[in-house]
């Protein structure tokens, strides 16, 4: 009795140490690094829905001397907030019919201002580039004037109407659209925000940005890999999660391959557990709430257009946090990382640049 008792104590401590050397690893020990490929180190393109189309609109002025084309899904124009939560909370998004063409040319104002004091690069780069701007046309999150006044931000910055798409979709609410996956296309705001519109949304987007493309090979070969995001920002607070999301076509293991980044939106971070406000998801519907997990960077349809165009897709995530306030995991469009002013929109947002520096792991050898 009392063998099996010494042995019952035993197997308990053994447990017991496991556990505490399960939970005291270093959280850069759970993922594997973010690999290098030797992409190219220009010509990169950037993406977004929602607060992360606000992102990708930031991204791509930061750094527009690497970035050539973006994306911008169910946002506004750069700099929209001016660092302020309750214009980005009203102006930018909710009552977004009120900005109006002053607005705009203010906005671009201040660029210029940021431009001139080296925070963000120089604004003719922008004249090449190409911009594809979707937005649903009952869009009660970020009203459709947002997409309208994103497309004249581009033209005062001096890109030609011809190399800016701006596709309205009557029916679509706050989403991004596919072509046979996710809501009903007239359903607003709701988890995953993903709506099944008939349209192949990342490849029209895809296709406009990068001119000649291939369709979606629907045997994708590649790898959508899981990767250690703290070693790009370390023990600064800024939002981020722990692990991102990285696709790598077959063919860009071995072969020179272009970047695409894309931004997620608000509760679209893996770790992120949404509501459904209407009851009519059933995987969303009733407590607990199932997490996000993959389904964005699975589901958009990015891979597949990405797999048959030998493109890497970057998908950076971000989590809910206190410090800072961010209850809702959304991409930093109104300064909440840096305290207010306008640094989340240059180069020295701390967002912007954690990713940057996953984009140099990318490009070196």
């Amino acid at each position: 009795m009392k063998a099996r008792i010494i042995i019952s104590k035993v197997r308990v401590l053994v447990v017991f140490i496991l556990l505490i050397a399960i939970t005291s690893v270093p959280k850069s020990m759970l993922y594997d690094p973010l690999p290098s490929l030797s992409a190219y180190a220009d010509g990169i393109t950037v993406s977004g829905l929602s607060s992360g189309g606000f992102m990708a609109g930031q991204f791509h002025v930061a750094y527009s001397d690497i970035v050539d084309g973006v994306g911008i899904f169910s946002a506004g124009p750069y700099l929209c907030s001016r660092g302020n939560l309750g214009t980005a909370v009203s102006k930018c998004t909710s009552s977004a019919d009120s900005m109006d063409d002053e607005y705009i040319e203010n906005l671009l104002l201040e660029a210029k201002s940021l431009e001139e004091s080296g925070k963000i690069a120089r604004l003719k780069n922008l004249k090449e580039d190409r911009v594809y701007i979707f937005h649903g046309g009952i869009d009660p999150t970020v009203k459709l004037n947002a997409a309208e006044k994103t497309k004249l931000w581009y033209q005062m910055a001096g890109v030609p109407e011809d190399r800016i798409k701006l596709k309205i979709l009557q029916k679509a609410g706050h989403a991004f659209p596919t072509k046979d996956f996710g809501n009903l296309c007239e359903s607003d705001t709701e988890p995953p925000w993903i709506s099944n519109c008939g349209i192949d949304g990342a490849f029209d987007m895809m296709a406009h940005i990068y001119g000649n493309f291939n369709p979606q090979k629907h045997d994708s070969k590649g790898k959508l890999l899981e990767f250690d995001q703290t070693e790009f920002f370390g023990d600064k607070l800024n939002g981020m999660a722990d692990k991102g999301y990285v696709y790598v076509p077959l063919q860009c293991k071995s072969e020179k391959c272009h970047i695409h980044i894309f931004f997620h939106g608000c509760q679209q971070g893996y770790n992120m557990v949404p509501q459904d406000r209407k009851n009519d998801n059933p995987e969303f519907d009733h407590p607990p709430y199932s997490k996000i997990r993959k389904t964005i960077v699975e589901n958009i349809g990015l891979n597949e257009v990405a797999e048959a165009n030998n493109i890497i897709v970057l998908y950076p995530q971000l989590k809910k946090t206190t410090k800072p306030f961010n209850p809702r995991g959304c991409y930093d469009f109104w300064g909440y990382v840096n305290n207010g002013g306008v640094d989340y929109a240059t180069r020295d947002g701390e967002q912007s640049g954690t990713v940057y520096r996953m984009v140099r792991r990318l490009i070196n050898k």
